[in-house]
């Protein structure tokens, strides 16, 4: 029996080893949960590992045959079922193996016949131009994704979990089987009698002109993204002094198109001015009505790119203002300039992008305004004693590490610290050099020295570390279980709410808490449906089942308890849960919410809309009449008032919003004042009333007590002062 086993792998040497190269790979990374599972990611990376060993494991033409061969696709799929620890559809990662690997086997199965015995060196040439083909259009197209027949499918970005069986990849396979079964014919032929010779070539031309068919048709079907197809099935085109806009023709777009691109010009002028340069070439803009438009045709979804080396960023049209990361974007473009690399971006060795300081450098220079600095949020990190070691973040690998809301906002809070204190010429120095001793004088671990003293100086409310704790506590995309699964879940999810199928929304969210038992936001989405639904013990016993540590989390379930109680016409231990509630460090959002319900429980003239409104989410509008009409007390009236101003607004009529803010006295508290201002700025701005926006902005100044609200209102400011000069001329 041994002598046996001995003869057959000395006879299958290089059959025996790939095999068992196979097993240690699939073993290997079947430990990440990514994936652990039927998954896109476990396809894709079983199809690259067979199309490299497979060659080399039927090094000799006699010993290729077909049963062998699917050895090769059987044992990852064994593993898998005797290790899977999640439950990832099942049915989509089977779809996803036979898309990709299955089809793949079969193609070079049959090239490797074609190319006959010893021929491994054009097997591995074919292969690598194939690669470089696909290499060349990443670079020189706007696409990020590639559909390749040895490769496989590349979906591009890391961040778009939000990604399914898709017609571009049936058609890549029909198109992957098609020359499979042209390469069996010839080589059947070659051993054929001329009378089927004669019916197997009719075949073969029939098949031939199939493959130019959809090889002609890639860009309709989906499987490339070139310029000329993008900017066509876009349609709409608007140039400016540095810009070519591109942008999805669409009545919400058009409208505002001169808004947006006064915008870029803005936000190039900003970025200028900040480094000290001046732009001389056009930067091509792409605008795509949504995600799912940006993922269909270039391949990213919700997450925003830009090709410096191209000069061109490409954005998802917000619907508001100031535009959702077109500062960031362009941060990119307008860094390319300090970077000799071919990419224009740092790269060690000049192959691996650093994208640490790449992505540091574009947050470092976007408008701080959020309701907390960027130093604030990492003075907090710093104080709850999760403050990453940055000296890893930096690298690729470490950055990959951590999601991208804690990386990003590390990273990027590093480098303005950087900027503020050294200058921008050394961060420019650094973005050229790869290298912080070369840029600074200084190793990166003195210079984070530097930052966290700096942090210790920040003054931190601590209201807001339950929130910070929270944001910055997610995993990175490698470490979560099934993201492509939830997040498609999720979308039908919503859908169903927004059509008011709550019902049939509960089971997708028993499906979240069957795939994620222990994630807490899945129980209380399921909590928040089941009010919808008016399941109130349902949504009681969901909150009941919950225990955590964290305070944000705490916060939301206490919220929904006393949401539950009013609904329930519990309305006086209602009103207990929300003074409580209100007591503690909750954020601005979170208590005007609970400021409102509260004043409502203590007056019945406006109970039954704050009731319909903020619980129920009913309109507003059917009750403008009846405040007309009746006498209200002077915090109820200003309460009814800051809701219609905010109803307005939200629906783009800044006058009538204007005209109910107006109406307001100053004995809402301190959080009301800074929302209704800011509301005011934005919509004198929107009706081009600069000078008016302006003034508001100086009273937003006056009571601030945040950085982050001083720099909204400064910002503010600047942007009033640009489109005021731009209307002038």
């Amino acid at each position: 029996m041994l002598k046996t086993i001995k003869d057959y792998l000395k006879n299958n040497k290089s059959y025996s080893i790939s095999l068992l190269i196979m097993i240690i790979i699939s073993v290997f990374i079947i430990r990440m949960p990514l994936i652990n599972g039927f998954t896109y990611e476990f396809a894709f990376i079983v199809n690259i590992i067979l199309l490299l060993l497979y060659p080399f494991a039927f090094k000799y033409i006699y010993k290729l045959n077909l049963y062998k061969s699917s050895v090769f696709l059987i044992i990852p799929v064994i593993i898998q079922l005797f290790t899977i620890k999640n439950s990832c559809d099942p049915f989509k990662g089977v779809f996803f193996y036979l898309l990709i690997p299955v089809t793949t086997l079969f193609l070079i199965y049959n090239l490797l016949k074609f190319i006959k015995k010893h021929q491994l060196k054009k097997y591995y040439l074919i292969i690598l131009l194939s690669l470089l083909g696909e290499l060349y259009l990443l670079f020189s197209e706007p696409q990020i994704f590639f559909y390749n027949s040895f490769w496989g499918y590349f979906q591009g970005s890391l961040y778009d979990i939000d990604f399914s069986i898709s017609w571009p990849l049936m058609w890549l396979s029909v198109f992957k089987i098609i020359n499979g079964v042209i390469l069996y014919k010839i080589n059947y032929i070659s051993s054929s009698q001329k009378k089927i010779i004669k019916k197997e070539k009719i075949i073969i031309a029939f098949l031939i002109i199939s493959s130019i068919v959809i090889y002609l048709n890639q860009s309709s079907l989906g499987l490339v993204s070139t310029h000329q197809s993008l900017q066509k099935t876009l349609g709409g085109h608007y140039k400016t002094k540095h810009f070519n806009i591109y942008y999805a023709n669409t009545y919400k777009i058009r409208k505002k198109i001169k808004l947006l691109a006064t915008e870029h010009e803005m936000r190039l002028s900003q970025l200028e001015k900040m480094y000290n340069i001046r732009w001389k070439t056009k930067i091509d803009s792409y605008i795509f009505e949504s995600g799912e438009q940006k993922k269909q045709l270039m391949g990213a979804g919700n997450t925003l790119i830009s090709k410096p080396w191209l000069e061109e960023i490409y954005i998802n049209y917000s619907g508001s203002f100031p535009q959702s990361h077109l500062k960031h974007e362009l941060s990119h473009i307008i860094a390319s300039k300090f970077s000799n690399r071919w990419l224009h971006i740092p790269m060690k060795f000049g192959i691996i992008p650093q994208m640490g300081i790449v992505e540091g450098f574009a947050v470092s220079s976007e408008d701080d305004i959020g309701e907390l600095t960027l130093f604030e949020k990492m003075a907090i990190l710093k104080k709850i004693n999760k403050f990453p070691p940055l000296e890893k973040m930096v690298s690729f690998e470490g950055f990959w590490g951590y999601n991208s809301y804690f990386s990003y906002q590390t990273v990027g809070g590093f480098l303005k610290f950087l900027r503020i204190k050294y200058g921008v010429k050394k961060l420019k120095k650094l973005y050229k050099k790869e290298s912080f001793k070369l840029a600074y004088n200084k190793n990166i671990l003195q210079l984070k020295d530097e930052y966290l003293s700096f942090l210790d100086n920040i003054e931190i409310n601590n209201k807001y570390i339950p929130k910070i704790k929270h944001n910055f506590s997610q995993k990175s995309v490698f470490k979560r279980v099934c993201p492509h699964d939830i997040l498609e879940i999720k979308e039908e999810a919503q859908k169903l709410m927004r059509n008011r199928g709550f019902e049939q929304g509960i089971k997708y969210g028993e499906k979240l808490l069957k795939l994620e038992p222990d994630n807490i936001n899945h129980k209380i989405y399921l909590a928040q449906l089941s009010i919808k639904y008016k399941k109130y013990k349902n949504a009681l016993s969901y909150l009941n089942n919950i225990t955590t540590d964290s305070e944000s989390e705490n916060q939301s379930i206490m919220k929904l308890k006393a949401d539950i109680l009013w609904l329930n016409h519990n309305e006086e231990k209602s009103l207990k849960l929300y003074k409580n509630l209100i007591k503690l460090n909750i954020p601005r959002h979170l208590y005007r919410g609970i400021y409102i319900k509260i004043q409502a429980l203590n007056n019945e003239n406006i109970k039954n809309m704050i009731e319909n409104y903020l619980l129920k989410r009913k309109s507003i509008g059917s009750y403008l009449y009846y405040f007309n009409n009746i006498k209200l007390d002077e915090i109820s009236e200003n309460i009814v008032n800051y809701l219609y101003g905010r109803y307005y607004y939200n629906y783009e009529n800044y006058k009538e919003a204007i005209f109910y803010f107006s109406r307001i006295s100053t004995t809402l508290p301190y959080s009301f004042n800074i929302e209704i201002l800011k509301m005011q700025i934005s919509s004198y701005f929107f009706m081009q009333k600069y000078e008016k926006s302006i003034n508001y902005t100086k009273k937003l100044l006056n009571i601030s007590k945040t950085q982050g609200i001083k720099n909204f209102s400064n910002s503010w400011k600047l942007y009033n002062q640009y489109f005021g000069s731009k209307i002038k001329k």
